[in-house]
């Protein structure tokens, strides 16, 4: 059985502006850039992800919360290398009443009789198996989904004159090279 870490390597994130940031990383054995919004970072400089969710009143709740809005945090977390997750709970009225902190190896253990990463990962796997053959190098892509789970793959014209994904990230860490420049 293959884990996580054989489908995943992250090897280097960069800072677009603020809270943006470009996740060079490798999935399955294909390069790809995550880009990804930052909602906070802590006192100690960490990352954070926020999210809100309805208060939980009974088990059935637990169960859904656990199996859909944890397991869809978690694992846009676990792309991007944030290892942080503040999760607030609202009331009917869209009121904060409660805050929880957690780590991801929090989350996969509250979660762990309900769904196991490596499946969500060898998904991707598949899906980067079905997707790249359709890509044709030096050309940009975005991904679509639509109702009736239709998932189309777009070609970016706007960025026709970019050569490589590589000169895109080359590109991005010259802004942030610039920036830090200009302060």
């Amino acid at each position: 059985q293959s884990t996580a870490k054989q489908w995943y390597q992250r090897r280097v994130r960069v800072t677009l502006s603020g809270r943006l940031f470009a996740t060079k990383c490798t999935i399955s054995g294909y390069n790809c850039i995550l880009h990804s919004e930052v909602d906070g970072i802590d006192d100690e400089g960490e990352y954070y992800e926020a999210k809100t969710h309805m208060i939980i009143f009974n088990p059935k709740q637990r169960d859904r919360y656990r199996k859909g809005k944890l397991m869809k945090t978690y694992m846009q977390c676990y792309l991007t290398g944030i290892d942080k997750v503040v999760m607030g709970f609202r009331n009917q009225k869209g009121i904060l009443k409660k805050v929880v902190r957690y780590s991801l190896e929090e989350i996969e253990c509250e979660c762990k009789k309900y769904w196991d990463k490596n499946f969500y990962m060898q998904f991707l796997s598949d899906f980067l198996a079905w997707m790249m053959p359709q890509i044709k190098e030096g050309k940009f892509y975005e991904l679509r989904y639509s109702a009736g789970n239709r998932i189309y793959l777009e070609e970016f014209d706007k960025y026709k004159e970019l050569e490589s994904v590589n000169t895109l990230f080359e590109k991005c860490k010259e802004v942030l090279q610039k920036r830090n420049e200009e302060k």
